[in-house]
C-alpha cells in the first residue's frame, strides 16, 4: 500500500455534495435524491423491501456503456444492469460477453429519432420494465480531454448536454430513483448550475491508479475506501517481484510469467562498492550487470539492487521524467489506439525501456478482474483503447452501494 501525499488530499481525493461547490475536499461523496422522488418509495421496489444484500431488484441503465466499466461495478454491487447502449459495435460485443443477461442495442445516441431524448427514454422504460433504475452515462470525452489538442470542446458538449436533457426528461417519472455520469474534469465549467458534481480520483477506491474524473448526478453516496493507503503497481501486480527474483536466481523470466513477452527483461546490479544499497552516481557506476562478469569486489557484503523501474506516464519520448515508479500507483492509463500496453522504463541512467505490460496487467490497473474478457474485439487496438476509455468498475460499485443504502444507513438524503 502507498501513503497518500496529504497534501493532495483536497485536490486527488474529491467530495460530491449537494451543498457543495464544484471540487471540494476530500471524504465522502454525497448527491441528493432526484426532486420529486420520496425517499420511502426509493426503498422499496413494487411495495417490496431491499433485503440485507442490496439486492432489491432494482436495476441499471448504462448508456454509452463502452467495454462495460459501470456495469462491471454495478454487477460487484449485486445489481443488474438491464440495458446498455453504445455506438461502437466491439466495444458493445465485449459487454455483451461480460454481461450476457443484458439488453445490448447499437445506437448513436443523441442523432437520428432514434437516438431523440424522446426515443431513449421510452427504450428506458420498456427494458426496465416496474423496477426502479439508476440512469448512468459517460459521454464520449475525447473532444473534452487535455490529452487532446485538438478537442473540439463544442461537439464534446453536445453529447453531455444531451444526456442531461434525458435526466430532465425522465427525472419525474416514478421508477427513476437517481443518475450519474461520469467525465473528464474540464467538463465541470460547462455543465448548468442545477447539476451537481465533484471530482473522484479513483485512487480513493482502490485503484492503482490516480485517475481523476468529474462525477456528476444525484441520489448516492461514494465512501472512499482508500483514501489513507492508495494500492501502488507493484501491490496490483505483484508477480513483478517474481520476475525480478527468478532473474536474479535463474536469468528466465519464463518460470514466473506464463505469458512473456520476448522484450520482457529486468536488469539487476551487484553492489561492489560501499556497504548496502548503491546511492551515489560514482558508486553506481562500478556496479556490474548480474549476466555479466562482477568488477572487482571492494565491499564486504555485496548486495544486489533492482533498478529503478518506472511506469510510463505518456507515450511522448521526451516526457519520461513523469513516469511513476512501481512502488506508486500508476497515472491515468488513456485509450489512444496503441498496440501495445503502457511500458516499464528501467531509469537508472538514460531511462531504457523493459517490456510493456500485457493485456490482463493493464486491465488490473483498470480495476477490472484479469479475466475480463476482450476476446470479442478483433483488433489490438481496440482492446487498447476500450480499455483506457472504460470508467473503473470499483468507483462504480462504491455508487451503486451507496444508491442501495437506506435512510437510516446513510443519516438521509440531503
Amino acid at each position: 500500500m502507498t501513503p497518500k501525499n496529504p497534501d493532495k488530499s483536497r485536490e486527488e481525493a474529491g467530495q460530491l455534495s449537494a451543498h457543495s461547490e464544484r471540487d471540494t475536499g476530500g471524504g465522502e461523496c454525497t448527491l441528493s435524491a432526484p426532486p420529486g422522488v420520496d425517499f420511502d418509495k426509493s426503498q422499496t421496489l413494487d411495495g417490496g423491501p431491499i433485503n440485507e444484500n442490496g439486492r432489491s431488484g432494482r436495476v441499471v441503465v448504462d448508456l454509452f456503456c463502452g467495454m462495460g466499466g459501470f456495469s462491471e461495478g454495478a454487477r460487484l454491487a449485486g445489481v443488474e444492469t438491464v440495458l446498455a447502449v453504445d455506438a461502437w459495435g466491439p466495444a458493445l460485443a465485449v459487454h455483451a460477453e461480460n454481461h450476457p443477461s443484458s439488453r445490448h442495442v447499437c445506437l448513436m445516441l443523441g442523432e437520428g429519432a432514434d437516438g431523440s431524448v424522446e426515443a431513449v427514454a421510452e427504450l428506458i422504460l420498456e427494458s426496465v420494465g416496474r423496477r426502479g433504475f439508476h440512469l448512468h452515462g459517460s459521454p464520449p470525452c475525447q473532444n473534452l480531454s487535455n490529452a487532446n489538442a485538438n478537442g473540439d470542446r463544442e461537439e464534446g458538449m453536445r453529447l453531455v448536454n444531451w444526456f442531461l436533457k434525458l435526466v430532465r426528461f425522465l427525472e419525474s417519472h416514478p421508477l427513476f430513483r437517481s443518475w450519474s455520469m461520469e467525465q473528464v474534469p474540464t467538463v465541470i465549467s460547462g455543465l448548468p448550475s442545477w447539476v451537481v458534481v465533484g471530482i473522484v480520483n479513483a485512487a480513493d477506491y482502490g485503484v492503482p491508479q490516480t485517475r481523476r474524473r468529474a462525477y456528476a448526478g444525484r441520489g448516492w453516496r461514494l465512501k472512499p475506501s482508500h483514501a489513507g493507503e492508495w494500492v501502488s503497481i507493484l501491490d496490483a501486480l505483484p508477480h513483478l517481484t517474481g520476475e525480478l527474483e527468478t532473474l536474479i536466481h535463474t536469468g528466465n523470466l519464463a518460470e514466473t510469467n506464463p505469458r512473456p513477452l520476448a522484450t520482457a527483461q529486468m536488469k539487476f546490479a551487484v553492489n561492489v562498492d560501499g556497504c548496502g544499497p548503491t546511492q551515489s552516481r560514482r558508486a553506481a557506476s562500478a556496479d556490474g550487470l548480474i549476466n555479466g562478469p562482477s568488477m572487482t569486489l571492494r565491499n564486504s557484503r555485496p548486495t544486489i539492487r533492482s533498478l529503478p523501474v518506472k511506469l510510463e506516464a505518456s507515450g511522448s519520448p521526451g516526457a519520461r521524467e513523469m513516469d511513476r515508479g512501481i512502488e506508486e500507483p500508476s497515472k491515468t492509463i488513456c485509450g489512444g489506439g496503441n498496440q501495445v500496453g503502457p511500458r516499464l522504463f528501467n531509469h537508472a541512467g538514460a531511462p531504457e525501456r523493459i517490456r510493456s505490460l500485457i493485456i490482463e496487467e493493464t486491465l488490473t490497473l483498470q480495476g477490472f478482474r484479469a479475466d475480463y474478457s476482450l476476446d470479442a474485439a478483433r483488433l489490438k487496438t481496440e482492446r487498447w483503447t476500450m480499455i483506457g476509455n472504460a470508467v473503473c468498475p470499483p468507483v462504480a460499485q462504491a455508487l451503486i452501494e451507496g444508491w442501495l443504502k437506506t435512510k437510516e444507513t446513510l443519516g438521509g438524503w440531503l
